[in-house]
């Protein structure tokens, strides 16, 4: 039982001085407490011994010197019970933060899969912006540029929606004051998260955050979940057009999820990731809420693309989900007499091969769809005809509308660049 209540203790007390160190942390990395303590009790079970000697040390007089700041953390460790605490709490903090053990809080807390708020820099800012709101439908979009930089055709068709009564939420580990500035401006909500699990990280966390939220769940009808691996090409008004259909289909009574393209890669049908939809009645599921909370954020684009994008949609229909399509793979083969062709000339004839975004792009312009994949113009996929097929763009774009070439020109410095050389 003494032992029992001397472990209680001393957690409570490690627990305090992690609240000390709080508004340091806050300050220097906007870490919580919780990597405090968590970091503090993982040294504390490490070095026993060496807390009972600093303990015995402090009672007879040893004080800390601002020349050895790890020796002034491990004092106010051994010391947490005195009442007599006069330590410099930026020094251990800074020490704390050098640690082994705060690195591998650190990682393990990241990745962890019931802390979707620690990934959002102001998850609670964010939730009451949500609250205040008068808008019923939420766009999430999420950004990465090593550079920061925020193509000009996306800042134009989120600026549209706001106007069509969409809430825009931008999600970014790395945009730049500018163009976050250029998004408040337009009434765009900027939300900074790391960028663990890419894409499919920032879908779980936001619709975890929002199932943990039901006074903020209950006001939305529907959520669109994005990301930048695309660029509108037919203009902001075409996109957006496209999500007033998804709006109509969402509206079901039974739960529902839309996406702009499907796919039988690798051998299981899904709706392609960069853009879905859903409705109020799937995110207040459980189907939904589980698959999300048991998602890992660990492994490779190839492994998130099988266990989030792929088994999202295996998930919802095997929940008895209903799914649409708007630009269905088997709509496509069966009536656009091009989209053999375009698929032969990446040498594809199997239905479990094509990625339509990738393979037929071409077909997939001419029946309206709004945007190119950033793959298809700066990872040029291998065919017989891709780069002479490039200048076919330009009969999309709307006329005297120079973003999308700007948008080009940009996003091609920031592919094709080292980040800790010349930024574009």
């Amino acid at each position: 039982m003494r032992k029992r209540f001397q472990r209680l203790n001393n957690g409570l007390a490690l627990r305090r001085l992690a609240v000390q160190l709080d508004a340091s942390l806050q300050e220097a990395q906007n870490f919580s407490n919780l990597f405090a303590y968590k970091s503090l009790v993982s040294l504390y079970k490490s070095r026993p011994v060496l807390l009972k000697v600093l303990k015995f040390l402090w009672l007879i007089g040893l004080r800390s010197n601002r020349q050895m700041p790890k020796l002034s953390m491990w004092l106010a460790m051994a010391a947490h019970n005195s009442n007599c605490l006069d330590f410099d709490v930026e020094q251990i903090t800074n020490a704390l933060i050098n640690t082994e053990a705060w690195s591998e809080t650190h990682k393990e807390l990241l990745y962890s899969r019931w802390n979707s708020s620690f990934r959002f820099s102001d998850s609670q800012r964010l939730m009451n912006f949500l609250l205040e709101s008068h808008n019923q439908k939420i766009f999430l979009w999420h950004h990465y540029d090593p550079f920061g930089y925020l193509p000009k055709t996306w800042i134009a068709v989120l600026e549209e929606l706001t106007k069509r009564d969409w809430l825009v939420v931008v999600s970014s580990s790395n945009l730049s004051k500018e163009n976050k500035e250029a998004l408040e401006n337009i009434s765009i909500l900027v939300t900074r998260r790391l960028n663990i699990g890419l894409c499919i990280g920032a879908y779980r966390d936001f619709s975890l955050l929002l199932a943990d939220r039901l006074d903020v769940l209950e006001k939305f009808k529907y959520l669109i979940l994005a990301n930048d691996s695309t660029i509108p090409i037919l203009g902001s008004k075409k996109f957006c057009d496209v999500i007033d259909e998804f709006e109509f289909k969402l509206s079901s009574s039974d739960p529902m999820m839309v996406g702009m393209t499907d796919s039988i890669e690798r051998n299981l049908y899904h709706l392609q990731s960069y853009l879905l939809g859903v409705n109020n009645v799937l995110m207040k599921s459980n189907c939904w809420r589980n698959f999300w909370h048991t998602l890992p954020l660990k492994g490779d684009k190839d492994n998130l693309i099988d266990q989030g994008e792929i088994g999202l949609t295996q998930a919802m229909i095997s929940s008895g989900v209903s799914t649409w399509s708007k630009h269905g793979l088997m709509d496509l083969l069966v009536s656009q007499n091009g989209i053999h062709a375009e698929l032969a000339s990446y040498n594809i004839f199997d239905p479990r091969e094509v990625n339509m975004t990738l393979f037929a792009w071409r077909t997939l312009l001419k029946d309206g769809f709004p945007l190119i994949k950033k793959q298809v113009l700066f990872g040029f996929p291998m065919s017989n005809s891709s780069l002479n097929d490039l200048d076919q763009l330009y009969q999309w774009i709307p006329d005297g509308t120079e973003d999308f070439k700007m948008d080009l020109r940009y996003l091609l410095r920031s592919r094709f660049s080292n980040k800790y050389g010349l930024q574009p």
